[in-house]
């Protein structure tokens, strides 16, 4: 389901664990990743909010 609802942001591998490909994604992406987060079957995604370093 991640990778459905955020494609540019996490990957699946047919037989694997989910592979996050942006880390900090950009705001521009913050409603694909609530949903990837919010409709993971296994509930192994949480969202958290960071500052980057300057």
């Amino acid at each position: 389901m991640c990778e459905l609802e955020a494609p540019e942001v996490f990957a699946v591998p047919k037989h694997g664990k989910v592979d996050i490909l942006l880390e900090q994604p950009d705001e521009s992406l913050r409603a694909e990743v609530q949903r990837a987060v919010r409709y993971c079957p296994t509930q192994a995604l949480t969202l958290t909010e960071g500052t980057a370093d300057a």
